[in-house]
């Protein structure tokens, strides 16, 4: 090979007397081939791939933590609608589901996508959020989907706990479990008193338009279908536990009679649709992430209060209408959101940034 046509000789003459010289010197495990060859080289090997996965993996993990602590206050909550670890296959399902809804409640607009993008980049490894942040086109079916799927999580979880009652009977003696009884009755008759007056009403304050139930081949997974006669459903059994864990007497029956789940087919579809809207506006995920679809939809707003204002109305008919939030939840949601824009405009004008003014 001829000398003068050697790389590292060339560069080492162009750069003679740069104080850079010494890393190009460093010995490279392709030799004397090019830089882009060894970027090749170096980056195809099992080793290599390796070695840029792990650190990405510790990235994403401490960095949801960080995040988690960052937005919502603290290290324990939900990260993209998941309390799972980041590479769980249940986790990356509600991820996804999570930033397709996330983009159609904060309105799509490009620097919402950026807002959404970014914690997708920083909490979790799976890069296909980032292109479902930046391209995906959303809709309102996306929320709906979302919504259905927490409702699916909430039954597994009641399933589990139902499963995992039978074996501690097992193994508790009859004096403990009659001394439990007894306490259990003093308290479910002490939390029926507080909550007989609860209702299930979303806000009068909100414009909401009612419910639209779906049916046929081509309904959605979020789609509300009234129950079909002689046959349970998801749905029902959502209210059945939903009353039953409230103290709510009425057509679900007693918790020791198997009539709950064939009585609860009597209920009308508004009731179920309110029973869903009673679980779902206490779950930590729906508010963090109304709380989020919020904080994206004003992220870079300039202060337009016409842009404002219809972020707010969005994000509202979707926090009531799909997650039966009351109007006064959202409202404390929505200040603590404009007081952090507050905030960031105070940062820009005391860090001295006159170009972002």
């Amino acid at each position: 090979m001829n000398r003068n046509m050697h790389p590292a000789r060339s560069i080492s003459r162009a750069m003679h007397g740069c104080g850079h010289l010494p890393l190009l010197r460093r010995p490279h495990p392709c030799g004397s081939t090019s830089a882009a060859a060894s970027l090749t080289c170096s980056s195809s090997s099992p080793c290599a791939l390796s070695a840029l996965h792990q650190p990405t993996r510790h990235l994403s993990q401490q960095a949801s933590q960080w995040l988690g602590k960052l937005r919502y206050g603290t290290e324990e909550a939900p990260s993209l609608g998941s309390w799972e670890n980041a590479y769980e296959d249940n986790a990356m399902v509600t991820r996804r589901l999570y930033c397709k809804a996330l983009v159609y409640a904060s309105g799509g607009s490009r620097l919402a996508r950026d807002w959404i993008a970014g914690c997708a980049a920083l909490t979790s490894p799976d890069p296909s959020l980032i292109y479902t942040a930046l391209q995906h086109t959303a809709a309102e079916a996306d929320v709906e989907e979302l919504r259905e799927h927490l409702l699916e999580r909430l039954l597994a979880q009641e399933r589990d706990g139902r499963q995992l009652q039978p074996q501690q009977r097992g193994e508790v003696s009859e004096e403990v479990v009659g001394d439990g009884a007894a306490r259990r009755g003093h308290v479910q008759s002490d939390e029926h008193g507080k909550d007989s007056t609860a209702t299930f009403s979303i806000a009068e304050a909100v414009e909401a338009e009612p419910p639209v139930l779906r049916g046929g081949d081509g309904a959605k997974a979020g789609d509300v279908q009234p129950p079909a006669a002689g046959a349970p459903s998801s749905v029902n059994k959502t209210v059945t536990a939903a009353f039953k864990k409230d103290g709510v007497k009425g057509d679900v029956g007693d918790d020791d009679s198997d009539e709950g789940d064939d009585t609860a087919m009597s209920l009308s579809p508004e009731s179920i649709r309110e029973a869903e809207h009673y679980l779902l506006s206490r779950l930590p995920e729906v508010r963090c992430f109304m709380y989020d679809a919020m904080s994206a939809s004003l992220f870079h707003s300039n202060y337009d209060l016409h842009m404002v204002e219809l972020a707010r109305r969005h994000t509202f008919w979707i926090g009531a209408n799909i997650f039966g939030i009351s109007f006064d939840e959202l409202t404390l949601l929505w200040r603590v959101v404009e007081a952090e824009q507050l905030v960031k405009k105070e940062k820009i004008k005391v860090l001295g940034q006159p170009f972002c003014e």
